[in-house]
């Protein structure tokens, strides 16, 4: 606290280290809030695995999510309370078999308003819908499984990059309803694509070859840069490897400082996009990743510009990690003890709570402990008289009053 008063005596913005620290502390604090605060609502049994999350990215009061059973959800989260009766229900539903025919695999808001998102599928199809009927506005066939897809969250364009079955990465065009062209370079099956979030034509993607490519997509041509882990060649040679297995997760900070990828070697590597240099920062052995015909999303997220990144990683092993992504600190590790895989999880901007969806059918809601101070002695003792003092109020209130 001294610290805080001697940068309020001596720094114009003393408020910012002091929010920062507050924020951290917040984060830090994530506790599992009442379990039972939101309604299962996807399938029985093992089809009951909740795949996917996404929160909106114009109000973060909306979230959707989908099953292995092909069940997609939306949820009103203003209406979230982990002390209400009555659990959370949904807002509305897309049945199991009524759109998708097989698990969803990725789910996505489109980035400017609320009202169409996104779906891919082990179907082989991307599926775009109108949220206030929740029926199919368009949908594109893949030919194969669609492991993940990505809108870009600033672009003109109205491109959705496909990772699928294949060594190349498709690319759909909503304004035309078919694709662009195809994205070549990779040398096995492309998992995990994310756009940048300060450069609309510059995408990343990741694949079972281990390599981490950037790609300008305005050019047919192969990648412009292969992110190298030991920093020993230039990123511009396209036979450098990122991770020692299968990259399966990729998400830029909101910055677009830095490149956050995961791989199946049990290793968070963040990237530094001004150099394209591996920062070998190191998490040390709190990853648990060995999903290969699954993508992951690292939830990257900062509270505002000001703010450090920070990760929360969803393991295999039913934990939650939450990272400093700048010194690979461990902050908090959140744990159900259900021993189920963490499939996803999200981060809502502005209420510092996250939910996270597993294999075993849950979707569970993560908030901060609220801070209570410690009570003194003094006021222990005034709390005491005070109590005295109603008593004998209490007692007095039934006795008649007589007059001699």
């Amino acid at each position: 606290m001294e610290s805080f008063l001697l940068v309020r005596q001596w720094y114009t913005d003393y408020q910012k280290p002091f929010r920062l620290q507050v924020y951290q502390r917040l984060m830090q604090t994530l506790r599992l809030s009442n379990p039972n605060c939101i309604r299962r609502r996807h399938g029985p049994g093992a089809m009951s695995a909740v795949t996917s999350l996404s929160i909106d990215n114009t109000e973060h009061n909306f979230m959707i999510s989908g099953a292995a059973d092909s069940s997609i959800n939306l949820w009103n989260l203003l209406s979230l309370n982990s002390m209400a009766e009555e659990p959370l229900d949904t807002l509305n539903t897309i049945p199991a078999r009524h759109g998708h025919t097989h698990g969803i695999t990725d789910l996505h808001w489109f980035p400017f308003d609320n009202g169409m998102f996104t779906s891919s599928s082990f179907d082989h199809t991307i599926r775009v819908w109108d949220t206030q009927a929740m029926e199919q506005a368009y949908c594109f066939q893949l030919g194969d499984i669609v492991y993940s897809h990505a809108w870009s969250p600033i672009a003109s364009h109205c491109l959705i990059a496909a990772a699928y079955n294949s060594s190349s990465i498709r690319l759909c065009d909503m304004q035309s309803g078919s694709y662009t062209h195809s994205l070549i370079g990779h040398t096995g099956r492309v998992l995990a694509v994310s756009w940048c979030p300060a450069r609309e034509y510059v995408l990343a993607s990741g694949g079972t070859d281990g390599t981490c490519r950037l790609w300008d997509v305005r050019k047919a041509s192969s990648s412009f840069a292969s992110l190298d882990s030991q920093n020993m060649n230039s990123p511009l040679e396209h036979s450098n490897r990122a991770h020692n297995g299968t990259i399966n997760g990729l998400e830029w900070t909101p910055d677009a400082a830095y490149l956050v990828s995961s791989g199946t070697d049990d290793h968070i590597r963040v990237w530094d996009m001004d150099t394209g240099q591996n920062t070998l920062i190191h998490f040390g052995p709190t990853i648990h990743n060995q999903r290969q015909a699954f993508a992951v999303h690292p939830c990257v997220f900062q509270p505002d510009s000001d703010s450090k990144p920070l990760i929360l990683f969803p393991n295999d092993d039913g934990t939650i990690v939450l990272l400093d992504t700048l010194t690979g600190t461990s902050l908090s590790r959140l744990s159900t003890n259900f021993l189920k895989r963490v499939n996803s999880v999200v981060y809502r901007k502005g209420y510092e709570q996250c939910l996270s969806g597993d294999m075993n059918g849950s979707i569970l809601l993560w908030e901060p402990e609220m801070y209570t101070r410690p009570i003194t002695s003094i006021e222990a003792e005034a709390e005491d008289t005070r109590n005295a003092v109603k008593e004998i109020y209490e007692s007095l209130k039934n006795v008649p009053i007589t007059f001699q």
